[in-house]
């Protein structure tokens, strides 16, 4: 296709569905929406096509996660289309109620759209705290350098959208833009009820502002070890274990610990207790098998072991 024949396929409105996957992959690049989603691209196709207007000639655009864009002229040509458009008178004012003549900025500013047919215009007033984006840090941006010229339009793709029902799209200076060249201004690009809405990013660990405070955690009530704080056996574990004991008459299973420490109790006090100072050989079995649960290394610290098993029989631990 040659230099000719492209720009008139480009310049000429056709459905974005009409055309291949390659020059879909093309214009993503050309229109600098890449990243765009089936889901978003979709809703580009479906507003070009409500609305007539050809995203090559850029009167239609898409920003990934923020919105189909189209620019001033091309609300104005969705009026025209209409066939309805009478025309429309758009004034910018001081916060008195005169008329803004350069100076400072514009408070408000009001248009009026005339519908054929209609006695009564359609009027739509916008305010500057809403839309204003100047610029920081000394950088200017066209709402320091044209502040009535950005107002107004503003004000009248409100009111066109009003006047023709128009939905579903945005112009990029209602969106935090300068112009289509830019991408939005941060802290501007969240939308509710098809409205844009001011949108600051949370910072990491931080809350929204005016939302409740994290709900404490629950208290943990679960029964701890006297000795390491791991949680003790449950009521199956326990009985499991003291009918092992009772098995190899070895007495009450120490209260207050888990199992890990039973074992390592049992260790200590029963199977490395010397012959003489256990009970009648008849009744002791000529091995000790190992009771149930986990069997640890050693401490290899004679000392702390000692002091462990001092501590439980202290603490009141059954007669071994």
């Amino acid at each position: 296709m040659g230099l000719i024949g492209l720009t008139e396929e480009l310049t000429t409105y056709k459905p974005l569905s009409e055309y291949s996957d390659e020059q879909i992959r093309m214009y993503k690049r050309v229109l600098d929406c890449q990243d765009a989603s089936t889901d978003e691209w979709s809703m580009l196709e479906l507003m070009s096509s409500t609305y007539q207007l050809n995203p090559f000639l850029r009167e239609v655009w898409l920003i990934p996660k923020v919105g189909v864009m189209v620019g001033h002229a091309g609300f104005l040509q969705i009026a025209h289309r209409s066939g309805k458009f009478g025309g429309m008178e758009t004034h910018s004012y001081n916060a008195d109620g005169t008329l803004y003549r350069g100076g400072g900025t514009p408070a408000y500013a009001t248009c009026k759209v005339w519908i054929i047919g209609s006695d009564k215009p359609v009027t739509k007033t916008v305010y500057w705290e809403e839309f204003a984006r100047p610029g920081k840090e000394g950088k200017k941006t066209k709402w320091d350098t044209s502040p009535a010229f950005m107002l107004e339009k503003v004000d009248e793709v409100h009111a066109m959208k009003r006047a023709f029902s128009i939905t579903g799209i945005y112009s990029p200076e209602e969106m935090g833009y300068d112009d289509i060249s830019e991408r939005p201004a941060s802290g501007y690009t969240g939308m509710v009820d098809g409205e844009p809405v001011n949108v600051e990013p949370l910072k990491k660990d931080s809350a929204p502002s005016g939302s409740a405070p994290p709900a404490p955690k629950p208290e943990d009530n679960t029964p701890k070890c006297t000795q390491c704080g791991a949680p003790l056996m449950d009521q199956y574990e326990a009985n499991k274990m003291q009918d092992a004991w009772d098995a190899n008459k070895w007495g009450t299973v120490p209260p207050g610990l888990c199992k890990v420490c039973v074992t390592e109790y049992w260790r200590v006090n029963i199977h490395d207790k010397p012959a003489q100072t256990q009970k009648s050989t008849q009744d002791k079995p000529k091995t000790n098998p190992t009771p149930p649960g986990p069997d640890p290394e050693p401490t290899g610290n004679p000392e702390a072991v000692k002091a462990f098993v001092e501590s439980i029989q202290k603490a009141g631990a059954g007669k071994a």
